[in-house]
């Protein structure tokens, strides 16, 4: 510590580059221990957005617990990676390459899909945030704005129009969304918004489709690992929580599937934070 006083600035930023250590943290999935592992059996399920992190983490999770599971994706290679995965495990995965963007290509592809047999679930997992792009909102490209909202709201909003007619009495619909969509946050204020439409536009959904028995619920992440990540972003992460652990996709698995299971039958329209407390109050970032 003695000597770290006398080096520059400047050398001291670069050497912080320099000695980061990035950690992947997509491993290989590990299905709990007290888990009924076809408590899905004989059901479909469909989840966008199941190339990526959580989306992923959901696709096995259900695959694992007996359920056929559309891969649903925009690019074929990292779709085909988890239908790949799937299958490796023992479960039933098919790949299903559409632009949740577009109400004509969802429309389109579900009729060829869902024409020979029924959709039990949804799962809407498909969007994310500006990440690396992410500015203050009047600094921020309309492009990115646009984006992030076309692909987090609409995507999710054209996927229940597509799919909510082929939906049975006992199905489920669980949107993602996001404890920023709850109390926003600097420099995301896209992001916020269409997390907060899908809160609401959930609620309005759960309401109506009730009558036809079909429950509507949303799960809100915290921050969770993703992918390669490095150690000062995890400990963060870390620090941020209540619980002082790192917040895991399979941790968002899990309450996808209970919300899913018989054993949430009787709840609709509620939005489950799944953050370690962080939305408590105040506590890091």
């Amino acid at each position: 510590m003695g000597l770290a006083r006398f080096i520059p600035k400047k050398i001291k930023a670069v050497l912080k580059k320099i000695l980061v250590i990035n950690i992947n943290t997509q491993s290989l999935y590990q299905l709990p221990q007290k888990v009924s592992l076809k408590q899905f059996e004989g059901k479909t399920v469909i989840v966008t957005g199941g190339a990526g992190g959580i989306g992923r983490a959901i696709c096995l999770r259900m695959a694992c617990e007996g359920a056929k599971v559309y891969v649903c994706g925009r690019t074929k290679v990292t779709v085909d990676s988890v239908v790949e995965e799937i299958h490796s495990l023992g479960g039933a995965a098919v790949p299903l390459i559409l632009d949740v963007t577009r109400f004509e290509d969802i429309q389109e592809k579900l009729q060829i899909v869902l024409g020979r047999e029924k959709l039990n679930f949804l799962v809407n997992c498909a969007g994310g945030g500006s990440r690396g792009a992410a500015k203050p909102f009047i600094k921020q490209d309309y492009s990115v704005i646009n984006d992030i909202i076309h692909t987090n709201l609409m995507g999710t909003v054209n996927m229940c129009r597509g799919c909510v007619s082929y939906i049975p009495r006992g199905g489920g619909i669980i949107n993602i969304s996001s404890i920023i969509g709850l109390g926003g946050k600097e420099n995301y204020s896209e992001y916020a918004a269409a997390k907060a439409g899908i809160n609401g536009f959930s609620k309005s959904l759960a309401l109506e489709l009730g009558k036809l028995g079909i429950r509507v619920n949303v799960v809100s992440p915290g921050k969770i690992l993703r992918g390669i990540m490095s150690e000062r972003d995890i400990e963060a992460g870390i620090r941020c929580n209540y619980l002082g652990i790192p917040g895991k996709p399979e941790d968002i698995a899990g309450a996808v599937c209970y919300l899913l299971s018989d054993e949430a039958k009787f709840i609709t329209g509620i939005n489950l934070c799944v953050d370690g407390g962080r939305t408590l109050g105040l506590h890091g970032d």
